[in-house]
């Protein structure tokens, strides 16, 4: 509370982070109030325990972290190595993860719509484009496949699909022109894994899918940073990334952990997490933000992602091995514009039969002789 109540004072003077010499290699800076004040919890944390903050130096920051001993917080290094206490340095960290979660939140909660085309490669040659349309809970997104997946030695056919929600039903028009429906959002997913979605998967915390309402749910941020370790700062390609770590709340054969690196100059946007299996270390899942876009509306700078590279491996037991790059069509990105409710409702015309999941599967359009 006495940090809490230092950092308010200080807030209302004049304060000038330290300079730094490192220049982002995007385009986008963060606002001088954002960094500002991440040096300030910094300052006033150390400035209050009477200490100096443990600058954590990892020569290679894709290493396991340390297995930490019985009792220790994972992923932090041991009090001892540090020369901390064990009691102000669990509140320095409450400090750091409460700051990060709070501005990373703020740039999800600023997208009230969400609207781009993208597309889907993997190295087995499976090509897919889909369209997406987000406003809250409601969503549509389309997909067209142009070559099929590859599946253990044979290739499918090019998948054409659709699904949508438009806050009272969901609807799932399939590739052989089925349509289905079920009433309210639980168990609603995507016919394809958006750039957010593979962005925030580290924020799933249950048997649901995560959908861009998830990923804007304040408690479920909450929640989970509550569940976090912060392991420090470190300094890669000319900018400083705040690592924290999560435990993985979606049961799997092999329990994982989450490694999440979250740009500072970009107003603590998640851009590299690594997913490793919690009792081998072994890397299960990267994902890198490897472009971005800033645009500028409402007198605020939105971060979105325009490429990203994923590698999985089954290391987990259960994730395909594969190699994925995910392209979003910079001119088709829209953010924050007003859209038609009619978008998220799926034509019935479209359909050759209709299906009411809610009544079992029953059949509400035959289909035609």
């Amino acid at each position: 509370d006495q940090i809490q109540m230092l950092v308010r004072q200080e807030e209302q003077k004049q304060y000038t982070p330290r300079a730094s010499s490192q220049e982002s290699t995007l385009s986008f800076h963060a606002p001088e109030g954002s960094l500002a004040k991440a040096e300030l919890v910094r300052d006033i944390a150390s400035y209050a325990q009477n200490l100096e903050y443990p600058k954590i130096t990892m020569k290679n920051p894709e290493a396991p972290a340390p297995v930490p001993p019985d009792g220790a917080t994972k992923g932090i290094p041991d009090a001892s190595a540090s020369g901390l206490d064990e009691s102000k340095k669990s509140g320095t960290e409450r400090m750091m993860l409460d700051f990060i979660c709070q501005e990373a939140y703020s740039h999800v909660e600023r997208l009230k719509s969400l609207e781009y085309t993208f597309e889907t490669k993997d190295a087995e040659g499976w090509h897919s484009k889909a369209d997406f349309h987000a406003d809250k809970v409601r969503f549509l997104i389309n997909r067209q496949d142009v070559t099929g997946m590859w599946v253990i030695d044979k290739r499918l056919e090019p998948m054409s699909c659709s699904a949508a929600f438009n806050g009272l039903r969901q609807q799932y028009l399939d590739a052989n022109h089925r349509l289905r429906l079920k009433t309210g959002p639980e168990g609603a997913s995507y016919t394809n894994t958006t750039p957010q979605q593979y962005m925030f998967m580290w924020l799933r915390s249950g048997a649901d899918d995560l959908r861009w309402d998830s990923i804007q749910n304040r408690e479920l941020w909450q929640r989970r940073f509550a569940e976090a370790s912060y392991v420090g700062a470190i300094p890669q390609d000319g900018r400083t990334l705040e690592i924290v770590d999560f435990p993985q709340k979606v049961d799997g054969v092999k329990p994982c952990a989450y490694r999440v690196f979250f740009a500072r100059d970009l107003g603590f946007t998640p851009i590299k997490y690594i997913r490793r299996v919690s009792a081998t270390t072994e890397t299960s899942t990267t994902m890198e933000v490897t472009e971005l876009r800033t645009i500028a509306k409402d007198s605020q700078e939105h971060v979105l992602p325009l490429a990203l590279s994923i590698t999985e491996s089954r290391a987990d037991g259960v994730s395909l091995k594969q190699r994925l790059t995910i392209t979003v069509g910079e001119k088709s990105l829209k953010i924050n514009e007003p859209l038609d409710e009619s978008l998220f409702t799926i034509n019935p015309a479209l359909a050759k039969e209709i299906y009411d999941v809610d009544l079992q599967d029953a059949l509400l359009k035959p289909k035609e002789k």
